[in-house]
């Protein structure tokens, strides 16, 4: 019971919060510009000869997009949870007949419910973006729903599940709002190390394994 009230306390903490409509807005121009210009809108210079929105493209602005949401999450899922330490309201919630886990998932499964309304606005973008006047329609193909909806469930829903569980964690543990950027940083660098290392047709299975964008 007490999961539900403080997930949906922190949902309406979210849906008015202004910074909230800036990252959706942002997120949905910019993928539709990105999917307009590779269609060809701002002229021949700005696209190449591939179909942009084929499931190879869709791909790559999928992975593309993956990445700006990965600098977001620490100060989404992250600061979902420290606000309650910065405020010094943790311990009076505590006052209350709560356990930790209520707490704690209802904190995480608000956030990271945020987060996956931001990654579908983004995938909206892209179909806006396919729709937008003076495109080429010759760099695109037939809409296809079920590739945007393949793209959302099986690679940003679980990417984002993940590395969302890796954030929160970390802010937990340090207290320590700017440790989920950090947190955030160590994993673009962690996977070109990794990369690099199992560089390789022998380790092609190595490397996609330990890729946390899934590029591999």
């Amino acid at each position: 019971m007490m999961f539900k009230t403080i997930f949906n306390f922190e949902l309406k903490y979210w849906l008015r919060n202004f910074s909230f409509y800036i990252y959706l807005i942002f997120l949905f121009l910019f993928a539709a510009l990105a999917m307009a210009g590779s269609a060809g809108i701002f002229g021949e210079g700005s696209t190449g000869k591939s179909i942009a929105d084929s499931p190879v493209s869709l791909y790559s602005f999928t992975v593309f997009f993956y990445k700006i949401l990965l600098c977001l999450l620490p100060a989404i899922i992250g600061y979902s949870v420290f606000k309650d330490y910065k405020y010094k309201v943790r311990d009076i919630l505590f006052s209350f007949p709560v356990s930790k886990a209520s707490y704690l998932s209802g904190k995480f499964f608000s956030s990271f419910l945020i987060v996956l309304i931001l990654a579908f606005f983004m995938m909206l973008g892209l179909i806006a973006g396919t729709l937008i006047p003076g495109v080429d329609k010759s760099l695109l193909t037939s809409f296809n729903p079920f590739v945007y909806i393949h793209l959302y469930f099986v690679y940003f829903f679980p990417n984002i599940l993940i590395t969302g569980i890796i954030v929160f964690g970390i802010v937990i543990f340090t207290k320590n709002f700017y440790a989920g950027f950090i947190s955030v940083a160590v994993i673009f660098v962690a996977r070109e190390i990794i990369q690099r290392l199992s560089g390789g047709i022998d380790n092609f299975v190595y490397a996609s394994l330990t890729d946390p964008f899934g590029i591999t």
